[in-house]
């Protein structure tokens, strides 16, 4: 009876993870495609084949084969239907939530703490864009499959089974072909292990060295690929997502936990935590702080989760870029895991103290949580409405160009991101391609003197004669301008 009621908990925690998940993301399932979005729906149009979408061509700016399968099976079985492609990313964000409260709970042996755990990373509006933007889906499935490889790894450090080893390296392999930036979790797995002291000390050194194995097989892989470790390069030749900077790594992890802590406009270039909110959700963190009992075992748990959040972050905040308010924050959807179970470990420590600090935990736990549904239904709000944007543009294009019997468009002003979202200013030649004209040629000019060049030379030589449409986007009355 009583794994009957063991099961059942899990049962419910899964039902949980997905009910919130949806709940949140039910704004942006059905928008229309944004951004990079309409970049791989043109590449999968030109490969032809499953083999040739999933090949990834030497010099690429990524190795995301297993994303690429992904995105495959998705249009395959569904074709362009962009509330399948993001039923798939939400789903995956649920099943890794619940994964990591298995997870939580196992090392604690405190089902509540793993609850907790559980649906902190399930509604954290961090996630908007590695769910929501279904080219960054290569996070959402990097993060299932690093939930994967620690469960497998830590059943093997207790158990023993040569095959739970082998699941776990199979996973860690498939987060490293989903995307790069799971390498760092690949590692700090066999690292927080080590840390708990769980399994044998021969069993926690023939993990950390398998792993190790497993990441110089994937550089090497990925060097005789793409041709490098890195990302892509600007235009100077120089590699912008490999930025290592020991200071910058600091000063993010850092901000990582400020924002946790006290939240702020942190999902977007506007946020939209009003005052009251961020007092609420800072209030309900401190009271789970204060109820925790600050042990020295407790003391040093929370120094082993700073050290693996650092470790985590050390790809995404030299990968690329992300300003002061975390836009960008994709790159954060692996590092998450880590600041998830660390809140949980930290409500189970409170659970098990009883008394008022249990009671002050919980409805800490409970109001933040609660206070994160709503941004999270906002941030994704915007979603939609940036898909809404591309769906006027693209109308606009295509009906002027039919009027006037344009083979040639040049554009400027198209806006490249709505609050937290992304929207068009890359991909939208593509977007033409697919779902307006494919013979219709769509140049976006962003650059301003660049654009007054093309003016002038629309009005000296009359290129309107010549099939040529020139247009800016207005992006107060959300219409073209056609000169």
């Amino acid at each position: 009876m009583s794994c009957v009621r063991s099961v059942m908990r899990y049962v419910w925690l899964l039902l949980a993870c997905l009910a919130v998940t949806g709940v949140g993301y039910a704004p942006s399932l059905d928008a229309f495609w944004t951004s990079d979005d309409f970049a791989v729906l043109h590449l999968h149009q030109l490969a032809g084949s499953w083999i040739q979408c999933i090949a990834v061509p030497k010099g690429a700016p990524f190795f995301r084969p297993l994303m690429s399968a992904s995105l495959c099976l998705d249009e395959g079985l569904f074709g362009r239907v962009p509330l399948a492609f993001r039923a798939h990313s939400v789903l995956l964000l649920a099943l890794s939530a619940w994964g990591l409260g298995w997870l939580v709970a196992a090392l604690t042996n405190r089902f509540a703490a793993g609850v907790a755990a559980a649906m902190f990373y399930a509604v954290c509006p961090l996630h908007h864009e590695a769910v929501s933007w279904v080219a960054a889906r290569g996070h959402g499935l990097g993060a299932f499959f690093v939930v994967l490889m620690a469960v497998a790894a830590l059943v093997w450090l207790r158990r023993g089974g040569i095959g739970w080893l082998a699941a776990a390296l199979a996973a860690g392999a498939c987060s490293l072909l989903a995307v790069e930036a799971a390498a760092p979790l690949v590692l700090c797995i066999p690292l927080a292990w080590a840390f708990l002291g769980e399994g044998t000390r021969g069993r926690r050194r023939g993990l950390g060295v398998a792993a190790v194995a497993l990441l110089a097989a994937y550089a090497t892989v990925r060097t005789v690929v793409i041709g490098g470790i890195g990302g892509y390069h600007a235009a100077d030749g120089t590699n912008v997502h490999m930025l290592v900077s020991l200071g910058r790594m600091v000063r993010y992890t850092g901000l990582v936990l400020a924002h946790l802590l006290v939240p702020g406009p942190w999902c977007g270039a506007h946020g939209a935590w009003g005052a009251s909110a961020t007092a609420v959700a800072t209030a309900a963190n401190v009271a789970l702080l204060v109820a925790v009992p600050w042990r020295p075992p407790a003391l040093r748990l929370a120094a082993g989760v700073a050290c693996l959040l650092f470790l985590s972050l050390c790809l995404a905040v030299t990968w690329a870029r992300l300003d002061a308010n975390l836009a960008g924050s994709r790159l954060l959807h692996l590092p998450l895991l880590v600041a998830a179970a660390g809140l949980g470990a930290c409500f189970g420590g409170a659970w098990s103290a009883d008394g008022w600090r249990r009671w002050l935990a919980t409805a800490a736990v409970v109001v933040g949580i609660a206070a994160q549904l709503p941004l999270l239904r906002q941030v994704n709000g915007w979603w939609g409405e940036a898909g809404g944007l591309v769906q006027a543009m693209l109308a606009g294009i295509g009906s002027e160009a039919r009027a006037r019997g344009a083979h040639t468009v040049m554009v400027h002003g198209v806006p490249v991101k709505h609050h937290g979202a992304e929207v068009a200013g890359r991909g939208l030649e593509g977007a033409v391609i697919l779902f307006v004209d494919p013979g219709l040629t769509l140049h976006v000019i962003p650059d301003p003197a660049a654009w007054q060049y093309v003016l002038s030379v629309h009005r000296a030589e009359g290129a309107e004669k010549e099939g040529v449409l020139v247009g800016e986007w207005r992006a107060d009355e959300r219409r073209w301008n056609w000169r």
